[in-house]
Formats: C-alpha cells, structure tokens, sequence
C-alpha cells in the first residue's frame, strides 16, 4: 500500500530556507541487546526496577528485572502474564534478542553515553533527539549490529542521500541503509515551514525509526523519539524551557514472530531450529508482547513527578493494524490540542503532544483502553508526590448531586424488528445481517445476556427512573451524568448482576477509583437501525455527543448521509464536515445542522462494520413550533395536541360527508331535469 509523489522545480525559484540555528550531532549505534519485557511480574508491585545495558566493549549485559520468586510463581500459577512469560519446551518467555538505538559519545563509538535518571523510563527507546526552529541535525549511525539498518525521521526535512528507507524511485542513495559494521551520517533541517506553528505547543512529537525493512526493523525495536521545538524553547542542557519534568512513550505490540531475531531467539532459548518449533496460534500469540516502551505490567521504571510539576507526555505509536490504542492516564487530566483530556488516540506511526500539571497525588495507571491490550499487559504506573510542597486548594463545591444507579442483567435485543433492514437490503439466504441476527442453525440470534447502567429515584432501588423524552436513543447506554466545574458527584452504586462490576469515570477526579476490567458491531446496543428517539426538527441546532469503545477493531468511520455537522476545534473555528473517525477512548461533540426534512441514515463506512447504522428524522419546522432543548413536553401538551388531532380530524371527516351528500343532492336534481326534458320531447 504505497504510492510514488513526483515534485517539480517547474521554473519557480523556490524560496530559500532560513538556517541560522544550532548544528547539533548525534552519534547512535545499532546493537543487539536482551530485551525484557516483564522485569517485575504481572502486578506491576513487586521485583526491583533497572534497565538493561552495554558495557563499553559491547557485550550485552542483562539486568534481570523478574526476580527468583516471581520467575517461580510464573511457572506454577495462572497469572494475567503467563500467556507471554511462562517459558517451556515451546514458548520463548519474556526475554529475546532484539536490536535497539543507542548514543555514544563521539565518532568513534567507543563510550556509551550513560543515561541519566530522568532517562530510565525510555526503555526500548533509542535516545531523544532534539532540535528547534533553524537547526542543523547531523546524526551520524553505526550498525553494530548483524543485520542492515537505517534511521529514518520524522517532522525534519532531508535530501534524499538522508532519506533512510529504500523503493523503487530510479535512485540509488548511500544512506538508505547501512550494512553490519558501517556508518553514515545522516543530514536533517528544520526550516520553519517544517517546524511547530502558532497553534501548536512549544515542541512537537515525532519519531525516528529503521526503515531498511520497516516491518522487522520495527518489530525488532529500532525506534526512537525526536522531539521538534519552536526557536528559543531548549535550554542550554538541551531541556525545554518552563517544563519540569518530560517522558516520551511508545504504545506498541511488538510482534517477535516478524523480527529479525526471531529464529537467534528460537535457538538460544528454545535450544532448537526454527524448523522444529511448533508455530501455532498459541505460540505466534505468546510472542506478541503488548508493551509500551518494550515492558509491559506496570514495570516501566522512572515516571515520577512531584504535584505542581509542569509535565510534559511525548506519545507515539508503531506497528500493524492491530495498534489501535487508547492511551488512558488515571488521576490527573492533560491539555492536548487546546482541550481537556484524559486520554488520546494512537495508530501506527502518529504522535500526540500533551500537558499535565498534576493536582492529585498517588500512584496511578497509565494503560491502553483497547481492551484485549490492557488484558495482555499495556499498563504502566506513574507517581506523583507531594515533594515538600503544599497543594494548591481546591475549587470549592458550588452544589453537590446525588445520583443512584444500578447495574443489572437484562436480555437485550441487538435487533427486535427485522422488516426495515430486510426490506432495505432485499433479504435473502447470504444476507450479511444473518451473519449477527439469525437465530437458526445453532446461531443465538440478536437476543443476548448484557449488563447495563440503569438510574433509580432513591437509594433504595425499588423504583426505576423512566426515561423521558429525548432519552430513547440511549439504548443500552445508563443515565446521562451532568455536572459543572465545582460540582460534586455522588453515585450511589448497586451491583444487581452475577459478576463483580464498577463505575469508573473519565474527565473528573475520583475519590474512590473504579477498577474497570475490560461483538456486535452496534450503536448504544441496537443494529440496523433500531434505536428509536433520534428525531429533530428542520432548522434545529442538535447536539450530538460520539463516543468510542472497545479493541483493535473499533475503528468506525461515522458518516451523516446527506446532512453536514459542525466542528469546533481548539481554535474555536467551526468546520463543516460529512465524516469523522472514532477509536476505542475518543469522543466529539458536534453539532448537526439540519437543513431539509426527510429520513437518514449515520452509518459506520467500514465495509466489515454491517448492521452498525441508526436512522434519525428531520420534521419539517411547520409540524411543531418545539424549540431544541425543549423534551419535557408534559401530558396535558401531548393530550392537547390529540385532542386538536382528533378534533380536526372529526371536522374534517363531517365536511367530507356533508360535501359528499351535497354532490348527490346536485347529480339527483340533475337527473331529474334531464327525465323532465326527455319526457318533454
């Protein structure tokens, strides 16, 4: 999936870039070193914490984070991180051969330059590179390694002799890659077009990565930070002016089963031939280890800050299609993009700049919300003390609301009422809804088992609160929870299920944590089109609140057909749009305006998405005078406005049968002159 882009000189004088910045060298090497990715076991809560590392000769010297007695509890019980760290006759384990970015001193690559404390949480990460507004990157590469490599970045600009990666462009360059025991010098820029504008923070994420073979490259763990800031940010030691505290993580499921090393791993751990390991789902899956920063299970060391600390969080992402992440940061919110957040979206090769001044001290979760990834391991911790300071004090509550909610077992219906969906997608024997909602031949149907969120009035839980109008369209969804800044949010929580469940919010500071511990393609529960409620009036400003859930798969293209919504961006510029993306963890807040009356349909565009469609309709504004926001219409309106249905419905049918009887007086007068004339004649 790639494409060739020609540019042109087309006898335009391009304008010259402006380069009267620092020249700042790097010196990093490829080696070959034991990776560990679970050094303190699968709770995150044990075991000491150290990084592995080189000495000055070379030779790769393990630091062994899982200390005896887990590597023994490991073996024996059924921990969340056996799947990928129990070894056997046939599993590897949690330690491999991989290759890995690291800095020297000078050219001569003879004294690895030692990382200091604030640069133990890189871990698989190469060093970080950076550089401002009119800078001069050289970074010259060594390949200590067996196999060729290459460095290629993101975020600068470069000639195509410092490109790092190898297609088929008619050119042969001497940097695309370099063989074992060879070096070159690689030469980047940063011109201002290049560099971060007015809206964008001070200093921008990217990434630098192999590009000689970039799926093994990567999956072998060649991949660094570069780091891209505005003239006059960096500090003489190389730090970002005004930031306290900096950390740079990499989301990614390392897949072993593509690199490079997998068959050195084979042997040295497996004491074996690649030919005669068994590569089953179990051991291809035992090798797909869900990391960020190459460890996994709360054992990335070095994430501490103090409350106050102006923090700034660098996060990137690498791999397949399968590194959809939602990076989750508990106990304290970040700015990202001009807005609040606790969480943001990664995919493959993309990167996110935030800022957090943290308010609430403890120890919390940094985690992937896709589900199966925080399962197999991607969570880590962070801390934040107090450091001798004294905390800012709090917003003083201007209300406090009491909410009582329970979560119950109840048989959901995916899809009740067939007749629209099969009258739309000419139903037959291969019909993709079959595939969700058929119940015969052993299939379960649309009717499934589910928990859910239900409101009561009281804490007692004898009464339900119904849902008013407007409501309707939350499906399986529980109760909307609103509150301003200030309020203080009591839920009250009742488990009625067969399970252990919790309430675990995003967007506010929780006194009591929850523990959330994590298919249909559907929207709020309901398939093809089901989910009743979703009606507005022609000219209505209506709010719509997208939210998304759920694994590597829950990537939806939401579409409005034939309407246009509105965008605010952090800039507050409103921008007219027809489709937006959704990952696990990513909400909008849009605004629909509806121009004509008819029936539409929001679907997911992703072909294998089927069923994941909801229709909503547009009155025309003569049909009701209701405003917006009004939906608590009460029963006298509603009986009124039957009664005047009714009334004029009567009235109507009383003038049909006076005119009809009118007509036949007329046709019976009318016979009776032409009997007259005839008779006459």
């Amino acid at each position: 999936m790639g494409a060739l882009y020609e540019v042109r000189p087309c006898s335009r004088q391009a304008a010259e870039s402006s380069l009267d910045g620092r020249v700042r060298k790097y010196y990093i090497a490829a080696k070959e070193v034991h990776g560990i990715m679970d050094p303190r076991g699968s709770t995150g809560s044990v075991g000491s914490s150290s990084v592995t590392q080189a000495d000055g000769e070379g030779k790769c010297r393990v630091v062994n984070y899982l200390p005896n007695a887990m590597q023994q509890a490991l073996q024996t019980l059924d921990l969340p991180a056996e799947q990928y760290f129990k070894r056997s006759s046939y599993r590897i384990g949690g330690v491999y051969w991989k290759a890995k970015y690291v800095e020297y001193t000078d050219e001569s690559f003879r004294e690895e330059k030692q990382q200091s404390e604030e640069e133990k949480h890189l871990g698989i990460l190469g060093p970080v590179i950076k550089a401002e507004v009119g800078d001069t990157i050289l970074v010259t590469f060594f390949n200590k390694a067996s196999w060729p490599f290459s460095i290629q970045p993101h975020g600068v600009s470069y000639g195509k002799a410092s490109e790092g990666m190898w297609y088929h462009d008619g050119l042969s360059q001497s940097g695309v890659f370099c063989g074992a025991v060879h070096n070159f010098t690689y030469r980047w820029t940063v011109p201002r077009h290049v560099g971060p504008t007015s809206s964008d923070p001070p200093c921008l994420t990217w990434m630098y990565s192999s590009a000689a073979n970039p799926v093994k490259d990567s999956s072998s763990g060649l991949v660094g930070p570069l780091l891209i800031c505005k003239s006059g940010t960096l500090d003489d030691n190389n730090k970002q002016k005004g930031i306290d505290k900096e950390f740079y993580l990499l989301f990614n499921v390392f897949d072993e089963n593509l690199s490079w090393y997998l068959n050195a791993n084979i042997k040295y751990y497996l004491r074996m031939e690649e030919t005669s390991v068994e590569k089953d789902d179990g051991f291809e899956e035992s090798n797909r280890m869900h990391a960020i920063n190459g460890l996994m299970f709360g054992n990335l060391p070095g994430l501490d800050v103090c409350e106050g600390d102006k923090v700034s969080w660098h996060l990137l992402g690498l791999g397949s299609e399968a590194d959809v992440h939602g990076a989750v940061f508990q106990g304290n919110t970040m700015q990202m993009n001009g807005m609040r957040r606790d969480s943001a979206n990664l995919f493959p090769h993309t990167f996110a700049t935030a800022f957090m001044q943290p308010d609430n001290t403890g120890t919390f979760e940094i985690y992937c919300q896709t589900s199966n990834h925080y399962q197999s391991g991607m969570r880590q911790q962070y801390n934040v003390s107090k450091c001798g300071r004294t905390g800012a004090a709090s917003a003083v509550a201007t209300r406090e609301c009491g909410r009582s909610t329970r979560g119950g077992g109840a048989g959901v219906g995916l899809r009740p009422d067939r007749s629209w969906e099969r009258e739309r997608h000419n139903h037959s024997a291969e019909s993709y809804a079959d595939v969700f909602l058929s119940n015969e031949n052993g299939l379960i149907g649309s009717r499934y088992k589910k928990a859910v969120y239900r409101e009561y009035t009281d804490g007692t839980f004898q009464t339900p609160k119904t849902r008013i109008s407007g409501e309707e369209h939350l499906g399986i969804l529980g109760p909307f929870l609103w509150a301003e800044v200030g309020d203080i949010l009591n839920i009250v929580f009742k488990n009625n299920a067969s399970r252990p469940y919790s309430i675990h919010a995003h967007g506010v500071l929780e006194q009591q944590t929850g523990h959330p511990q994590v298919a249909n393609p559907a929207i709020n529960g309901r398939l093809y089109a089901t989910l009743p409620g979703l009606t507005m009036y022609q000219g209505e400003r209506v709010n719509w609140y997208l939210a998304g859930m759920g694994h590597e798969v829950d990537v939806h293209t939401v579409h409005f057909h034939a309407e246009t919504f509105i965008y605010k961006n952090a800039k507050a510029t409103e921008q007219m749009l027809w489709i937006c993306s959704l990952g696990p963890l990513k909400w909008w807040r849009c605004w629909l305006g509806t121009l004509g009356p008819g029936c539409f349909t929001v679907t997911c565009l992703i072909i294998i998405h089927a069923g994941m469609e909801i229709l909503f309709t547009v009155l025309p504004r003569g049909e009701s005078e209701l405003e917006l926001g009004d939906l608590t219409a009460t029963p006298g309106v509603l009986l009124l406005l039957a009664a005047g249905v009714l009334l004029g419905a009567v009235i109507h049918l009383e003038r049909q049968r006076r005119l009809r009887r009118n007509r036949r007086s007329i046709l019976d007068d009318g016979f009776k002159l032409m009997s007259q004339k005839n008779s006459g004649l």
